[in-house]
């Protein structure tokens, strides 16, 4: 978003959704509802997944111990290999964002807020806190944090390889407003039902494009 106002049009984002459409009707992706019938709350706890029935998955980087943990403890399919692929190109120029995996503040309301903002500074600067904290919620956004990592060799060396591909990647931090809850909140937010009757063949990406402008815009009061 841009002074309130979406930054693609609907022509942009329709060649998006035929992409997508293409994936699943090629299988290189599975469908909404296959997701659903998986019955499976998170894609690390998915059966498919845990038995190497999908091949790859597209994650926060911060995630990435947790789904190569649940292959090995797979014990229909033991012995499976975890690899960090590399973002596809899809043109001349580099996308993705980034997001925020953890954010630490101090409250209006704390009753010791220089005790707070001391804590903060000791888990995120501080030798002993930066040691203490390694990659639980992530690489830290802290030069120094990150020059003591790298120097002691501190962290889960999947998660800052993953951190490293998305940080290269990535041009643009998360707009605040995409995850509005009137976009994102499901079953009733704007993009679940979109994409929901996409997947379904219930609307063609044509539709789906013009049905996603007009609910971010109402959603953005537009």
């Amino acid at each position: 978003m841009e002074d309130n106002q979406i930054q693609y049009s609907e022509a942009e984002i329709q060649e998006g959704l035929d992409f997508i459409t293409s994936l699943e009707t090629d299988h290189v992706i599975p469908t909404l509802a296959v997701l659903a019938g998986d019955m499976a709350d998170s894609l690390d706890k998915n059966a498919k997944w845990i038995d190497g029935k999908y091949a790859g998955i597209l994650e926060w980087d911060s995630s990435a111990s947790k789904f190569q943990q649940a292959i090995v403890e797979s014990t229909n399919k033991p012995g499976q290999e975890f690899v960090i692929g590399d973002f596809i190109k899809l043109g001349d120029h580099d996308g993705g964002f980034t997001k925020i995996s953890m954010g630490l503040s101090v409250a209006a309301s704390s009753a010791h807020p220089k005790e707070a903002a001391m804590l903060i500074d000791f888990l995120l600067n501080d030798p002993e806190g930066v040691e203490i904290c390694g990659s639980e919620r992530g690489i830290p956004c802290s030069a120094a944090a990150l020059k003591i990592m790298d120097e002691k060799d501190l962290g889960d060396a999947l998660v800052k390889d993953a951190n490293a591909k998305v940080v290269g990647f990535s041009k643009f931090p998360l707009d605040p407003k995409f995850e509005h809850n009137d976009l994102k909140a499901n079953p009733d937010g704007v993009y679940y039902k979109v994409f929901g009757k996409l997947s379904a063949g219930q609307i063609d990406p044509a539709g789906a494009a013009a049905e996603l402008v007009k609910g971010i815009n109402e959603c953005m009061g537009n």
